[in-house]
């Protein structure tokens, strides 16, 4: 439009200062019609002219092609005509009046030359009147887009060369992948590339070469992709689009050809944006192929993980029949130990007794007189009675007055004795009158608080223990039965108010301080009170030295009738009345002076519970029933196994240092057999423990001298257990 109107402009030959309408177009102008008055002071005719009454201060004329626009004072001329039709539009004449003294600006005068205008009754047209016309008649034309976002590089390219640049990126990524991999495998190659392909585009510098030497080569240029050439694009068709993932790894020299794009002569947006895409697609096509394939692997180690699991599941599995069958074989060997030591004490008792009656025979027997047995007895046997002794030593002060050791067993179960409420026993309770302030009183309540939740601690911290049959199941469920009994009644401690307790009076607060506080609170001594303290703490001492003697008087029982009752009183859910012991299995085969003796034991442990309590008595009962049982079975878990560090010479007298796995369970004084094969050729004392490693002095070998190997089993016994070695032969041996 802009050219139509400077060609029109050059070409103009009509005057600047002739008034709109002077030259007609296209005819004679037709006469004007009579003028109309405007409000503004100008007229307008019928004809289509318009005047104004603003006065001009001068003259302008602007020659607008065939149109005239002219200007005098007062008065403005606007002709719409063509310099070949001298014809108005419709034969109208517009002119305009102006009666001010301003100048036209040039800007809007060209701005309303070239807006479409409508005609009317024009009698012939020009090429510029339709080169030069709008396609849509008024509607303004919005221009949005500046210069330099118009001279921005095309998005095409910018596409090519992001997918171009990714290609690059992804290819070289798998490079250092694969120089990682091969580095971790000791320089084998890496079996993840294997079978996946690298895809390229028509006409790819990537693949068209084949050996380093031709990059470059002008003898081998680059074929031209867009080639209207029946040959070229045959050689097109016949050059490779891939080539293996592996080759293109190894032959590191194509990774800056992926940069180049394929060769073309006829360059535009489309034809990049056609390279880019391809380009797009054969990445994601190789990324596609490597997922695959590491979903292949992940997929392996999956069932490899699955397989580790069930495998370490199973050897697991193993460990544990490992374990207990290793613990068979423990408590197989100790037994076979102890009837070995048993035969070879019985067979020496057998040879004193022969070499007694040989004695006999050879010092004091004169002469030998043979009888005939008789075909039937002629004597009658006379009436006799057993008579009990009755000089015997009180069980119970003699006990107090010994030392011996509880079982492991038999010690848990006491410390929740420890723990029962003062209310289950006879003499506690006449404690607590001598705590005789109130706050005496509220410092025990508050001792026995904190106790109990230290006490709830420990037992959610304790760790679940395997289920168990037989005696070692019972031995279990008892502790498991009083602890879950007693932890439910010190929960009534965690809930007491110090400030309410210390407002009921000394009456109230000793009332309350016998439902909740327990033995232990009062030895514990936070009270204040010495007294109290030593008192409480004398009543569990003698407790757990009579269930020490409990069992060690039960152990003393012949195992025939021991085991019998173990096996008849684990058998039942409910535990047996064990007040009066003469309800036990066999009880009469015992001789008197036991039967006293462990009669007179239990009959104590009861007699420290409070009389009529069914709780304090069902505790008690357990502790008795704890005793017979742990009497009866030789547990394999207090078997403690060692091995020798290094080879050694035994001899007696020297320090013999063990290894142990397990030295919680070790006393010092206890005895360690030596193994070779299954027969002991040595035996030492406990003198030293440490974590892992006790030293012990040997204190028999056989024939005085061996030689030991590193890793002799070593098996640690009880001083008093009857493979042990007599405390008479203990005290002869010196210690080099």
């Amino acid at each position: 439009r802009i050219s139509g109107f400077f060609s029109e402009l050059k070409g103009s030959t009509t005057d600047a200062s002739q008034p709109l309408g002077a030259a007609p177009r296209g005819g004679a102008a037709p006469a004007a019609a009579a003028p109309s008055a405007s409000g503004t002071g100008g007229t307008v005719d019928t004809a289509g002219s318009i005047s104004t009454a603003a006065a001009r201060a001068g003259t302008s004329a602007l020659l607008l092609g065939g149109q005239t626009f002219g200007t005098t004072v007062g008065t403005q001329t606007l002709d719409l005509g063509t310099k070949s039709n001298q014809v108005l539009l419709q034969g109208e004449t517009l002119k305009f009046n102006v009666a001010d003294t301003s100048l036209i600006d040039t800007n809007t005068a060209v701005r309303d030359s070239t807006t479409a205008k409508l005609v009317l009754g024009s009698t012939s047209f020009v090429p510029a009147d339709i080169t030069n016309a709008a396609p849509l008649i008024g509607k303004a034309e919005v221009r949005t887009v500046s210069i330099a976002e118009r001279l921005e590089a095309p998005k095409a390219n910018e596409a090519k060369d992001y997918t171009t640049s990714t290609r690059y990126e992804a290819v070289r990524g798998l490079i250092a992948l694969a120089d990682t991999l091969e580095a971790e495998d000791g320089g084998d190659e890496a079996g993840l590339f294997e079978g996946v392909v690298f895809h390229g585009v028509r006409g790819d510098p990537a693949l068209f070469y084949d050996t380093e030497v031709e990059v470059g080569n002008p003898d081998r240029p680059l074929p031209v992709v867009d080639s209207t050439d029946p040959n070229d694009q045959n050689t097109l068709n016949n050059l490779r689009r891939s080539l293996p993932l592996r080759t293109v790894l190894a032959e590191r020299w194509r990774l800056p050809l992926m940069l180049q794009a394929p060769r073309r002569s006829k360059v535009d947006e489309s034809a990049y944006f056609s390279d880019g895409a391809d380009l797009s697609d054969n990445t994601v096509a190789l990324m596609r192929q490597l997922e695959g394939r590491i979903k292949l692997y992940r997929d392996a180690i999956s069932l490899s993980q699955s397989l580790l699991d069930s495998l370490r599941k199973q050897a697991v599995a193993l460990d544990q029949r490992i374990q207990a069958v290793g613990e068979d074989l423990a408590e197989a060997r100790h037994d076979v130990a102890v009837t070995r030591a048993l035969i070879a004490e019985e067979e020496a008792r057998l040879a004193a007794i022969n070499d007694r009656r040989a004695q006999i025979l050879r010092d004091h027997v004169r002469f030998i007189a043979y009888q005939r047995p008789r075909e039937a007895e002629l004597i009658s046997t006379a009436p006799m009675r057993q008579l009990d002794p009755g000089l015997l030593e009180a069980p119970v002060p003699a006990c107090l007055k010994a030392h011996q050791d509880a079982p492991d067993e038999l010690a848990d179960l006491l410390a929740v004795v420890r723990e029962a409420p003062s209310r289950w026993f006879a003499a506690v309770p006449a404690l607590l009158d001598k705590l005789d302030r109130v706050d005496l009183l509220v410092k025990t309540m508050q001792s026995a608080q904190l106790r109990s939740q230290i006490l709830n601690l420990r037992v959610a911290a304790k760790p679940a223990t395997v289920a168990v049959k037989g005696v070692a199941g019972a031995i279990a469920a008892l502790q498991g039965k009083q602890l879950a009994s007693v932890q439910q009644l010190r929960v009534a401690a965690t809930r007491i108010d110090p400030v309410l307790i210390g407002n009921l009076g000394w009456q109230g607060a000793r009332s309350e301080a016998e439902k909740v506080v327990s033995l232990g609170d009062l030895i514990d001594g936070e009270h204040g009170s010495g007294l109290v303290a030593s008192r409480a703490a004398a009543v569990f001492e003698s407790i757990s030295r009579i269930a020490a003697c409990l069992h060690e008087a039960f152990s003393g029982v012949l195992p025939s009738i021991r085991l019998d009752w173990a096996e008849r009183l684990s058998q039942f859910d409910a535990t047996p009345r064990l007040r009066n012991l003469a309800g036990l299995p066999r009880w009469g085969e015992l001789d008197y002076e036991t039967r006293r003796e462990l009669q007179a034991f239990a009959d104590w442990l009861f007699g420290q519970m409070k009389s009529g309590d069914s709780e304090a008595e069902s505790l008690m009962n357990d502790v008795v029933h704890m005793c017979l049982l742990l009497a009866s079975h030789a547990s394999v878990n207090r078997i403690v196994s060692g091995r020798l560090p290094a080879p050694v010479t035994a001899v007696p007298g020297i320090r013999l240092p063990i290894r142990v796995t397990d030295g919680l369970k070790l006393r010092v004084g206890m005895q360690a057999l030596v193994y070779q094969a299954d027969r002991v050729v040595a035996r030492a004392r406990v003198d030293d423990l440490a974590s892992s490693e006790v030293s012990t002095t040997v204190l028999h070998v056989e024939g005085n001298r061996l030689e030991l190997a590193a890793e002799t089993r070593v098996q640690f016994v009880a001083a008093d257990s009857p493979v042990a070695m007599s405390s008479a032969r203990l005290a002869s041996v010196k210690i080099r």
